[in-house]
This record gives structure tokens, C-alpha cells and sequence, in this order.
């Protein structure tokens, strides 16, 4: 199998990361976070991070429209393989996609997975849309949105699967997330 990096960016995300690096482990052959200004505890999250075999990159950032691009790119631009696996640490890959990540890496036909993306609020499953989860640098890379997300162009063909990607962002309200991430620049979003 064509070897993967899993690239994460994070801002205090410790109680996050322990959910998602045991299952990125098993299909991952690097796993590089991308801190962008953690003030948790954030020397305790590290040491997990190294103990789970990640490269943490000190990347601190101001929230401003671009952060997203800006922090998954230095991610990528780290990576050492040209398979990037990616998603945000307050999110989980099912079995069926990893699944999906084995077969895309394994075939010559697509460049780029786009998985359904199950996001959940306050315990239960609240709506779906769809992110991209893999691709191969050598053919996109993250770019700014209209808003302050990050989306993948490039020359990508593209497999579409109906596996998911669960999103536990939301477990919590708003004024707690605003409060999680310090958030300034994006409190419209909210």
C-alpha cells in the first residue's frame, strides 16, 4: 500500500485527539498536527501526540479568514508522503472508510476521496454534508472559501463514498465553542 500522512491542524484539542489518533494510527504511516496556539494543556497533549507517534509543528496563528488553508497547507507542506489523509480533531473516520482510504490509495483511477460528513449536535446526528478526507498533494492543495473553511482544488478526480466521517464539533453550544477556540474574527459564524 502507498504510504499516508495524516495531517491535522489543532487548537486546543487534547481531549479530541485522544478519540482520533488511536484509530489514524492504524492506517497512517506519519501523523504530523499542526498547533496553531494551543493553550490547554498543551505540553500533556504533545506528549500523547509523540506517545501515539506524531510529529507536532509549533504553528501559531491568528484567527483570520485564511487560518484553515494557511494551517492545513503547513500540515501538508511537512508530510512526507504524497497521500494526505486530513480531517479536524474533533472529528472520526468510520471502519467502512478507512475502508474506502485503503482502496482509493490502492488504485490508479482517483486522486482524491469525498467522504459524508455526519456532523452531530448536543448527542445526536443533526445534519450531513460532505469533506473531503484523502487526497494526493501532487495534485491540490487547501485553498481559502468564501467563509473562513478550507476546500481542496487542483487536477483531482474525485471517488465519492457514502461511508462517514462523524463530526463531534458540535456537542456543545455555541457560546462554548466561542469560547473554546477564542474565536474574534469569526463570531458571525456562530
Amino acid at each position: 500500500m502507498p504510504k499516508i500522512s495524516f495531517v491535522c491542524m489543532v487548537k486546543n484539542e487534547e481531549q479530541n485527539l485522544h478519540r482520533l489518533l488511536p484509530t489514524i494510527k492504524t492506517i497512517a504511516h506519519e501523523i504530523v498536527i499542526v498547533d496553531t496556539g494551543s493553550t490547554d494543556s498543551t505540553d500533556s497533549t504533545k506528549a500523547y501526540c509523540t506517545k501515539m507517534g506524531a510529529r507536532v509543528i509549533d504553528f501559531p496563528l491568528v484567527w483570520t479568514p485564511d487560518i484553515f488553508a494557511l494551517g492545513k497547507n503547513k500540515g501538508i507542506e511537512e508530510a512526507a508522503n504524497d497521500w494526505i489523509m486530513i480531517c479536524d480533531a474533533d472529528e472520526e473516520f468510520s471502519a467502512p472508510l478507512l475502508e474506502n482510504v485503503r482502496y482509493t490509495v490502492n488504485q490508479q483511477e482517483y486522486n482524491c476521496l469525498w467522504a459524508t460528513k455526519v456532523t452531530f449536535h448536543l448527542d445526536r446526528p443533526s445534519w450531513i454534508g460532505k469533506a473531503y478526507v484523502l487526497f494526493n498533494r501532487c495534485k491540490g492543495k487547501f485553498v481559502k472559501t468564501a467563509d473562513f473553511h478550507a476546500d481542496i482544488q487542483g487536477n483531482l478526480v474525485v471517488k465519492n463514498t457514502d461511508s462517514a466521517l462523524y463530526h463531534f464539533g458540535w456537542l456543545f453550544n455555541a457560546e462554548e465553542k466561542k469560547q473554546k477556540y477564542n474565536l474574534t474574527t469569526i463570531d458571525s459564524k456562530l
